[in-house]
């Protein structure tokens, strides 16, 4: 099976996050298109802007989380979107969608699908020309994240110093530091 699916324990019990790393992408113009239409509710963030799993997994708490802690509300439209906003360092939403969301120009894509069913995973890999790379070892997907991602530019996004980095040990953990402390 070439997909992660991550089950959420505690307040968000049986809620689900299904991971997609989709190279070589054939169709980039066509899931842009989908997503602007809303055809298919999914989260589209450029690989190249994830360390590991951990980030997207830290953003994931975040985003299930803004409800109770914003009113009831999300920030932005949808909770697909706001798993990109709560992953950037920025609290400006466009740049944060701008910075972390899908580049038509990049030949991989990741996607991650809040609580999908069957039909929504068929749709996913129906949508996206592309080999699915990811599997269930978490390990391995780590490593083939690490391969892909720019490190340079994620520290540079996050603010992160190679000072930081020899004393922290793991840019993902730095990261997902970001991620969950942001705003406080």
């Amino acid at each position: 099976r070439k997909m992660r699916v991550v089950r959420f324990e505690g307040q968000h019990a049986g809620r689900t996050l299904h991971l997609f790393l989709f190279a070589q992408v054939t169709n980039a113009s066509d899931v842009l298109n989908a997503l602007k239409s809303q055809a298919v509710e999914i989260t589209v963030i450029s690989p190249t802007m994830i360390v590991g799993e951990l980030q997207i997994l830290a953003g994931a708490i975040r985003a299930l989380n803004t409800p109770a802690n914003n009113g009831g509300k999300l920030v932005t439209h949808n909770l697909h979107s706001e798993l990109v906003y709560c992953i950037a360092a920025d609290k400006n939403i466009s740049v944060s969608l701008r910075k972390l969301g899908m580049n038509i120009k990049e030949p991989n894509l990741l996607v991650a699908a809040f609580d999908a069913d069957a039909s929504k995973v068929a749709a996913i890999t129906e949508l996206v020309a592309g080999k699915d790379i990811l599997t269930d070892d978490v390990a391995e997907n780590n490593a083939l994240m690490l391969r892909i991602c720019d490190q340079a530019k994620i520290m540079k996004h996050y603010d992160i110093t190679a000072e930081e980095l020899g004393e922290v040990g793991a840019l993902e953990n730095s990261v997902a530091t970001r991620i969950a402390c942001r705003g406080i």
